[in-house]
């Protein structure tokens, strides 16, 4: 069930969603609903209690703490916790305004709590981290005060203007945009922001064969849909460019065969309009990933990332089965 012969079995994977043993789900998570955006509270309380009801299986790794105090925790997922096995590192949210992306991030973890006995195929042979709040502090905002909210919460020396764009945070690519009130401002440095720290922390920390940064559409010209990998700072490729294509597109099918759009696959640079600094590269190019991916979500709205609640569970149930394809790729493969 890997790589080619995967398409012709996704009714298999399907499967793998609509029943199963699953973990020790405390009560009041045995009905998880995706009819709300929910708060970082709520995510917060939802994998410490999942982990501390299973601390053989689920782990929460609070990598970084934000001006706002809140942790950027990441969850790992796994059949061995001492076992050092590839992971598959799925994160979301670096651009706070993704809401699409935080809901489908935490509808991946919920199916891999909720059926982990199905998956002990796939945890025999990877670990999986999810990162669902990459950007804590700036989704709040985004939530209660500034929809269109693209930054951190961080305060800028010599400025009124608050927060940093994680986006931009990366070392590939990088330089100092020189206002601080613009959208897209970069920050003082390179990794100057706890939460590029926090994924940084996460792709140094283990042997993570694969990251998947989620985001949404929105992007002047560009409204979802797009399954990249690198470069988005220069028109070059990787080495390993063709396997990046096969399976890109492989997994482009798995999201339409389930219902969803149809995704385009290519480079970054063919559609990215403001690449400086961003995580794909990073892990790319500094990190040294093999299967580094940014999935751009569907658009929704007047422009693009702007989801309402009736749109969350038609767009993660959909995408759901090409996050099972993913976890099933990655655990097949001969590193």
């Amino acid at each position: 069930m890997r790589f080619f012969s995967s398409l012709g079995v996704l009714s298999l994977l399907f499967v793998a969603t609509l029943a199963g043993e699953g973990l020790n789900i405390p009560d009041k998570f045995h009905t998880v609903e995706f009819t709300h955006f929910w708060p970082v509270d709520e995510v917060n309380e939802y994998i410490n209690e999942i982990a501390e009801a299973n601390p053989d299986q689920v782990q929460v790794i609070p990598t970084r703490w934000t001006r706002e105090l809140r942790p950027i925790n990441a969850v790992k997922i796994s059949s061995d916790m001492f076992a050092n096995r590839p992971v598959v590192f799925i994160e979301a949210g670096l651009r706070p305004r993704d809401w699409a992306a935080h809901m489908v991030a935490i509808r991946v973890m919920h199916e891999f709590f909720s059926h982990y006995y199905n998956y002990l195929d796939v945890l025999e042979e990877i670990d999986i981290v999810i990162m669902p709040v990459s950007n804590p502090d700036g989704y709040e905002f985004s939530r209660n005060q500034d929809r269109g909210w693209t930054k951190n919460r961080q305060l800028n020396v010599g400025s009124d203007c608050v927060g940093v764009s994680v986006y931009h945070n990366f070392e590939p690519g990088f330089y100092v945009t020189p206002d601080p009130c613009e959208g897209h401002f970069s920050g003082p440095s390179a990794m100057s922001e706890q939460e590029s720290r926090a994924v940084n922390h996460i792709l140094g920390r283990f042997n993570v064969i694969a990251y998947f940064s989620l985001q949404a559409g929105g992007a002047r010209a560009n409204y979802g849909n797009n399954i990249l990998y690198p470069f988005g700072h220069t028109y070059t490729v990787p080495d390993n460019e063709h396997d990046l294509f096969v399976f890109g597109d492989a997994l482009s099918h798995a999201f339409t065969q389930a219902g969803g759009r149809r995704f385009s696959v290519g480079p970054a640079h063919n559609v990215w309009y403001d690449p400086h600094g961003n995580s794909l590269d990073h892990a790319a190019q500094v990190m040294n990933i093999t299967f580094p991916f940014t999935i751009e979500m569907p658009y929704f709205g007047e422009h693009g990332y702007d989801i309402v609640e009736a749109e969350i569970e038609p767009l993660v149930e959909s995408t759901l089965p090409g996050f099972i394809f993913i976890v099933n790729f990655f655990a097949g493969r001969i590193f």
